[in-house]
């Protein structure tokens, strides 16, 4: 057959077809390309998720294998007086205190200190692995005279029993 004849064959054809057939030819090649064209990419784009997936998924159970090597140390108790003890680890990491006191009747210790945030965030959130210290209330403002921030901060300390 040559290739006039071919057309000719398919044009017959197309023209004998009814609207319902050729909206059904055309939903089937629309779905093969569709087909050809966005399931290879899909498939890499999967097998993207998966591998990310899996990295995640690794990266959490070494932070959990991590965490559960801490938890022994969660037994740690303040000795020692607390008012002073709790002072020393805020000016080892260079914040000043300003001022404490005790309160014996609620066995509450309140500190005003001076210095970087971080620095008082790092120490504080060292000091809340003892099991005796509970924080209470924290307090930020800024000094008026140099601007720099003051923190005001209660400590519970509980009795051992």
């Amino acid at each position: 057959m040559n290739r006039k004849k071919i057309y000719w064959e398919i044009e017959k054809k197309l023209y004998q077809l009814h609207p319902l057939d050729a909206g059904i030819l055309f939903f089937i090649f629309f779905i093969l390309f569709i087909y050809s064209l966005v399931i290879p990419q899909y498939e890499k784009n999967l097998h993207l998720l998966n591998q990310y997936h899996e990295e995640v998924s690794s990266a959490i159970e070494q932070k959990k294998i991590q965490n559960s090597a801490l938890l022994p140390l969660q037994d740690k108790v303040l000795t020692g007086t607390p008012l002073v003890e709790v002072a020393k680890f805020y000016q080892q990491e260079g914040i000043q205190v300003i001022d404490s006191k005790y309160d014996q009747k609620s066995e509450q210790i309140q500190f005003q200190l001076e210095g970087e945030v971080k620095d008082f965030l790092k120490v504080s959130k060292y000091l809340q692995t003892f099991n005796n210290l509970e924080l209470l209330n924290i307090t930020i403002t800024q000094n008026e005279r140099d601007r720099a921030p003051e923190l005001l901060i209660t400590w519970q300390v509980k009795v051992a029993s």
